[in-house]
């Protein structure tokens, strides 16, 4: 009886770790501070193609999303998908996009009169909200 318990008192206390590990693996609220960035922006890629991206902010101040590229190709516009992560800071989003493969790139934003502006080489770009 002593060994059937011991058994039954090792079972229950794994599935309460488990349970546990399960509860703080789970995303937390954003910062209630960086609610402006969620939702859908649309602008120009670096390409400047058409990108539309939905973002989120989780876990304080993690950015998640995804987007979408209306990527020119022989002459006609096919969407590409995006998978997005990153960090905002202040009104500081640095986002990085990736589109599978080696199609990976850095993206850093200021939140300005309430766009996203994109600093390119030459010009900047602006991303703005649509839902």
């Amino acid at each position: 009886m002593r060994k059937g318990w011991h058994s039954i008192s090792k079972m229950i206390l794994g599935c309460l770790l488990l349970l546990a590990s399960a509860a703080l693996a789970q995303e937390q609220p954003g910062n209630p501070e960086y609610s402006w960035l969620n939702g859908k922006w649309k602008g120009r890629s670096l390409s400047n193609a058409p990108f539309e991206m939905e973002l989120r902010v989780m876990n304080d101040n993690e950015v998640k999303g995804s987007g979408v590229l209306q990527d020119r190709q022989t002459g006609r516009l096919r969407p590409v998908a995006a998978s997005i992560a990153g960090v905002v800071k202040g009104t500081k989003v640095t986002l990085d996009v990736d589109y599978g493969g080696t199609d990976k790139y850095k993206l850093r934003f200021s939140y300005v009169d309430g766009k996203l502006r994109l600093k390119r080489k030459n010009d900047e770009v602006d991303y703005d909200k649509i839902e």
